[in-house]
């Protein structure tokens, strides 16, 4: 049987769409954007890798946080990630609001890696591995619903992931930008803290009270309420 899809009116080469569906790799952008009913996005698709806590959610209304699991897309490497609270909170809480709101979808590593081949091929265009499951995530929505407009948000650069980049691309694929070059020779400087409240009072209250005179606000505050 052939799938017989709706015909689109071309749109014109100038015209900017005013519902478009939002394609994003961050969870928190959903909810800057806040994709409440009247906002001027159809809707969102929240795309992820292997670490599909969200788009498992958003199929099955069940929330099941797990230990994270490593890929390419490492800023995307999440088993519990926080901005889900306020996801929920957008919605009231409903997961039938939610789930008409936004679509999860999720690649493996694999399908990154070809995605990030294949926009060079198509456009000429660096995409990191963040960027190139927002593209295939797109690409994926717009082969179920043909008339829709899509944009794909991500804020990773491509010379964050050298590596990669040049195992898909080749040698000195991508140019890296002064701003971030001028990082590479600079040391590093990490403070080991434990998980525990009191290590993070421990560390912050003392630059908090060196910081402001008077403080800015009290710092009595129990952190665990």
């Amino acid at each position: 049987m052939r799938k017989i899809t709706p015909s689109c009116e071309p749109p014109h080469h100038h015209a900017i769409p005013v519902r478009p569906i939002l394609s994003l790799t961050k969870h928190r952008t959903i909810t800057a954007q806040a994709p409440q009913p009247g906002h001027e996005v159809d809707h969102f698709v929240a795309a992820t890798n292997r670490n599909d806590v969200v788009p498992e959610f958003l199929r099955s209304g069940i929330y099941s946080p797990r230990p994270s699991v490593a890929t390419i897309s490492n800023a995307m490497d999440v088993g519990a990630p926080s901005n889900f609270v306020r996801m929920q909170a957008l919605f009231g809480g409903s997961w039938e609001q939610m789930k008409s709101r936004i679509s999860g979808m999720w690649l493996d590593d694999d399908r990154t890696r070809a995605a990030i081949r294949e926009v060079k091929s198509l456009y000429d265009y660096e995409i990191d591995p963040h960027g190139a499951i927002g593209w295939l995530a797109a690409r994926a929505w717009r082969a179920e619903h043909p008339c829709s407009a899509t944009i794909t948000l991500e804020t990773a650069h491509p010379a964050k992931f050298p590596d990669v980049m040049e195992a898909e691309l080749g040698p000195n694929a991508v140019e890296v930008p002064e701003r971030l070059a001028i990082l590479a020779h600079r040391e590093k400087v990490a403070i080991p803290m434990g998980t525990d409240k009191a290590a993070l009072l421990g560390h912050q209250l003392p630059t908090i009270g060196a910081a402001t005179d008077p403080p800015m606000f009290p710092i009595t505050h129990d952190l665990g309420h």
